[in-house]
């Protein structure tokens, strides 16, 4: 049987890894097509790929203050990122080359900060849970914050993934036997 400590770190290694495989592979995603590929809608009628990444962006600026690592670096995002693409027709998004520039300076700056915590802070409340919530529910914790971050980008590289996949013809289509 492991230590306390030692089972700790484990899972900690674990959520981290996971955390950083995600994180690459939205970077490689989005480092392959040229710009006009990820302006294309995931679906018809669906958020654009580059606004997956500017939501994305958004999502891991907000883990700084959630983690206790300091505030974000653009905090004037949101307004764009939290509601649907499709609401925001005709609004000047930052371009597909500043996307990409600023993932990767979140992406690494969280990465130096989040390899640094040490393991029992990991365990301490998030940014903005109180200490009575905490107290209460001491779920509401920074690897919490961390697990729920890479499921998230998890559900969106599914998106992302999706692009890349021709339309199914009548053939590939199950058909009911008869």
């Amino acid at each position: 049987m492991e230590e306390p400590d030692q089972t700790l770190q484990i899972i900690i290694d674990l959520a981290v890894k996971r955390w950083q495989r995600s994180t690459r592979q939205v970077t490689t995603f989005f480092s392959t097509d040229d710009t006009a590929f990820y302006q294309q809608t995931i679906a018809p009628g669906k958020n654009r790929a580059t606004w997956i990444l500017g939501h994305l962006i958004t999502a891991y600026d907000e883990l700084f203050p959630l983690l206790g690592f300091n505030e974000r670096y653009f905090p004037a995002m949101p307004a764009f990122y939290y509601v649907a693409d499709r609401s925001f027709e005709g609004t000047a998004y930052p371009s597909f080359e500043e996307l990409k520039r600023r993932w990767q300076l979140i992406t690494e700056k969280l990465d130096q900060r989040i390899k640094n915590m040490p393991p029992e802070s990991w365990l301490e409340p998030h940014g903005r849970a109180s200490a009575e919530q905490f107290k209460l529910d001491p779920t509401r914790n920074k690897l919490a914050v961390l697990l729920n971050n890479f499921i998230h980008t998890n559900h969106h590289i599914g998106q992302l993934y999706l692009m890349n996949q021709p339309a199914p013809s009548k053939a590939d289509v199950h058909q009911p036997s008869k």
